[in-house]
């Protein structure tokens, strides 16, 4: 009987959603509807408002940590990477539609990009965005500072993507957390192991732009790095 109740109150939301779109939705609503796909059998409404108390709105649990959303009661690791998902699914979708559609063709557009894409970080990463012949970004790839410190750069897996991608151009962007934009040792290294894996796939790098406090900075525009 219970299930036939929920059955009855998914269908009639989905109806809702169809016919009037997000617009009459509260947040933890949103976060109901969305659990409806992977959770099939449950009341996602008491989630919903769980995780609404939780984190405080749609856009803080679209960009949780998983194992924190799992930490809420109704939320397993599985439906918590779904959520994660979705929240990068978002934000892939504005920089793709929004953000680059002048593409990258100047350092203050590329600054900008690279501050709205990395600002929700937790960790400082290297972004390696793909660009096409007009400078918009068409992929990338993400590699941890951790992971750079520890094991280097791994230019077979970065040369399996960018050839994969087609790639001609490129440009890096990488985040300071609490900290200035200037470059610093680990900066310059990456830069160069990067320029050197490119290089024989010729490949153009065209600048790493650092997001820290204040201003972004263009390893290119400061004379920094050469990148001929």
């Amino acid at each position: 009987m219970l299930e036939n109740i929920h059955k009855g109150h998914r269908e009639r939301l989905r109806q809702r959603f169809i016919a009037d779109g997000l617009d009459t939705f509260m947040e933890h609503e949103i976060l109901e509807l969305l659990l409806f796909y992977v959770i099939p059998q449950a009341n996602t409404n008491a989630t919903g408002h769980r995780l609404i108390t939780r984190f405080g709105s749609l856009a803080n649990v679209l960009s949780a940590d998983p194992k924190e959303l799992a930490e809420v009661l109704g939320i397993n690791m599985n439906s918590s990477i779904y959520l994660k998902f979705i929240g990068d699914l978002c934000r892939r979708y504005i920089f793709s539609s929004e953000n680059t559609r002048s593409g990258l063709v100047s350092t203050e557009a590329s600054g900008q990009y690279f501050t709205e894409l990395l600002k929700d970080e937790k960790e400082e990463i290297f972004v390696l965005a793909v660009l096409d012949v007009t400078l918009n970004v068409i992929n990338e790839i993400r590699i941890p500072v951790t992971e750079f410190k520890r094991d280097g750069l791994d230019s077979r897996k970065i040369a399996e993507f960018l050839l994969l991608n087609n790639a001609k151009t490129l440009i890096v962007g990488h985040n300071h957390i609490g900290r200035a934009s200037v470059p610093d040792d680990l900066d310059y290294m990456f830069t160069s192991q990067l320029s050197q894996c490119l290089s024989t796939l010729k490949i153009k790098l065209l600048d790493h732009v650092i997001c820290g406090e204040i201003m972004p900075f263009s390893m290119r525009d400061k004379g920094s790095f050469n990148f001929s």
